[in-house]
């Protein structure tokens, strides 16, 4: 793993695989360390950056509490220190509301990327988006990820079998996922 000085804070991240890059966000409490596992299939058919959110990992953990806007603004710098002007993401759970953040605060910057409040802001996405639910989640319900397809234009929404971690529950969705992103 590498680290970086961006945004005014030591940002912890890994750079791996081959193919288009992708930013993959992770969800609250997953770190580099213990999402090796679940990186594995993008790293397939992608360039993967992955970090470690402020306050997660090996990532400095500032005074708090953190805005959307800030763990954004980590991304965006990890990407400008990469050299980085245009990426696919994807973001899952608390991942998923950084990186609707990423994509309204700097469109051009986004390819796609799957799955806080930006509900005003949410038609300006403009790239290709897939949003992303599972049946049973409790703390993410379906009817949240319909609320927010219908406002980014020509979104798609797809359901997977099982809950708040339906990417391991259902062994359709990872697929599925990684071929969205590689279109």
């Amino acid at each position: 793993m590498a680290h970086a000085s961006v945004n005014g804070i030591d940002v912890c991240y890994e750079r791996s695989g081959e193919g288009p890059t992708l930013l993959v966000l992770n969800a609250t409490g997953a770190t580099l360390a213990s999402s090796q596992l679940s990186l594995e299939p993008y790293r397939q058919r992608f360039d993967v950056v992955a970090l470690d959110q402020r306050g997660m990992g090996e990532t400095e953990a500032p005074a708090g509490p953190y805005t959307m806007a800030e763990y954004a603004a980590d991304a965006l710098a990890l990407l400008d220190h990469l050299g980085l002007d245009r990426v696919r993401v994807v973001g899952t759970s608390f991942g998923g509301m950084v990186a609707q953040e990423l994509a309204v605060t700097a469109p051009e910057r986004v390819e796609r990327r799957a799955h806080h409040d930006v509900w005003d802001r949410l038609p300006r996405i403009t790239c290709p988006t897939l949003v992303v639910a599972g049946r049973h989640d409790g703390v993410a319900p379906v009817e949240r990820a319909e609320a927010i397809a219908s406002r980014i234009p020509g979104a798609e929404l797809r359901v997977y079998e099982g809950g708040h971690v339906f990417f391991f529950q259902d062994p359709t969705a990872t697929p599925q996922i990684v071929e969205f992103l590689a279109g």
